[in-house]
């Protein structure tokens, strides 16, 4: 939107960062043509994951803002502020780099959501922390550089981050220090799938049949083990997967949306009707994009409207068909209508449907920038590999301290067998063992399960 549209309507600005790591996910997935996909951010406080089908993100009609842990979308207004506009179906768990490893009074291990926060943050950025964190069981278990990240312009301390871990999980717990780094990073996986269920299996689809497609700061760490636990056997790391957000925003579009109450059985809807009112919001929508500059010709819209059994409490928002005046709308709606009602809940009946709401998106879009040009751009034109020294890394108790190559985006010019770590300024990529990578023509890191 303008920066006028925006003093007008700040509501529609609210979690804009999630909400373009997954529009730039989106746009990835649809030019690489995976028709099924669930993103998955990762950044220093919080996880979010995101369901998208045919290069579109899941959408809600409203969310919140200011609660409690947003575990499961489907139910609305736990405590926080409620927003009455649409916005992308992000899904949101307090576990990331800097969320606290701690001991409860049962003597469980908990990780988040009380975080370290950028300041002082985990033990190992050496500014005043001493609590252990993702981030530190991380350094501890060789999965990030013990020495330094973001391009060695951050220093890290290994040591600071072992002494936190074993001052305050491994020894309460009777733990060696290697064990409770990484129970420290499966509590967290377990907080992160979550996330990813609640986008997927809560949504009526089995996510064995997605790729992850993973980008944060710390996401790409974690990618792999989240993707073994679900099942899924392909994850995507995208090019600048630590800024990926901010790429988002340079791909999102122009958008407004509109709505028109209804409210009415849809057996006694007239088509005519319902012509009409789209119409009308069209060229509403046609006026405010002239006033943002756009051009009416690059103006394209897409119509939505929301069903419901009548009984109901909350309704469905679906695709509205493109129909000729030769076909049966009213049948149309209800048949796509039952088939989105047996996909999300498991069921459907021949009970009254009822129309709550007609939808209108205006859109147009800013640039035609490709993934596949940014990869062209990232590679030098004479490129030779500089091995990096290998580590130690800790993979759990089947597979133990593995020695471990480590390696830059850029190396990966054909498939490589895990265990591997890729190094990046803004991010690292583990690669366990049982998996491989390899780098495709969009620049991205395909991880696969063997």
């Amino acid at each position: 939107m303008s920066s006028e549209l925006a003093r007008q309507k700040p509501a529609f600005m609210i979690e804009s960062g999630p909400a373009a790591g997954v529009l730039a996910a989106a746009r990835m997935a649809k030019e690489a043509m995976f028709d099924r996909v669930l993103s998955f951010d990762m950044g220093g406080t919080t996880a979010k994951a995101c369901l998208i089908e045919n290069g579109l993100p899941s959408e809600k009609a409203a969310g919140e803002i200011g609660s409690g842990g947003n575990v499961s979308t489907h139910q609305f207004y736990k405590g926080g502020h409620a927003l009455r506009v649409p916005s992308l179906d992000i899904v949101e768990v307090g576990a990331g780099g800097g969320s606290i490893a701690w001991i409860d009074g049962s003597g469980a291990l908990r990780v988040g959501p009380q975080s370290a926060g950028a300041e002082p943050g985990p033990a190992c950025y050496v500014r005043g922390g001493s609590k252990p964190t993702v981030t530190d069981a991380n350094v501890v278990s060789g999965y990030m550089n013990p020495q330094a990240i973001a391009g060695s312009t951050m220093r890290i301390d290994r040591n600071a981050a072992w002494d936190a871990i074993t001052h305050h999980i491994a020894k309460p717990l009777g733990l060696g220090t290697y064990e409770a780094a990484y129970g420290i990073t499966q509590i967290a996986n377990a907080a992160m799938m979550r996330a990813l269920r609640a986008v997927s299996t809560e949504r009526g689809r089995d996510p064995r049949d997605y790729t992850l497609v993973s980008f944060g700061g710390a996401g790409p760490i974690h990618a792999a083990a989240l993707a073994e636990e679900m099942e899924i056997s392909k994850v995507l790391v995208p090019v600048f997967p630590g800024l990926f957000s901010a790429l988002g925003l340079l791909l999102a579009d122009y958008r407004h949306d509109y709505i028109r109450s209804v409210v009415t059985p849809l057996d006694a809807i007239e088509p005519n009707r319902i012509a009409a009112l789209y119409e009308d919001m069209q060229q509403v929508a046609l006026e405010a994009m002239q006033k943002e500059g756009i051009l009416r010709e690059n103006v394209r819209f897409e119509s939505y409207v929301d069903l419901k059994y009548g009984y109901q409490l909350q309704e469905l928002t679906i695709p509205f068909p493109r129909v000729s005046a030769s076909d049966n709308l009213l049948e149309n709606l209800a048949t796509r209508f039952r088939a989105a009602h047996e996909q999300a809940f498991g069921y459907n009946t021949d009970d009254v449907i009822e129309v709550v709401s007609l939808r209108l998106r205006a859109l147009a879009t800013v640039g035609d920038m490709k993934f596949s040009e940014l990869a062209a751009k990232m590679v030098p034109a004479s490129h030779t590999e500089t091995p990096s020294e290998p580590r130690e890394a800790y993979f759990g108790p089947q597979h133990g301290l593995l020695q471990t190559m480590v390696c830059r985006r850029i190396d990966i010019n054909s498939e490589r067998q895990g265990p591997l770590i890729v190094e990046e300024p803004d991010t690292t990529v583990v690669v366990p063992p049982g998996w491989s990578i390899s780098r495709d023509t969009y620049g991205s890191l395909i991880l696969s399960k063997r």
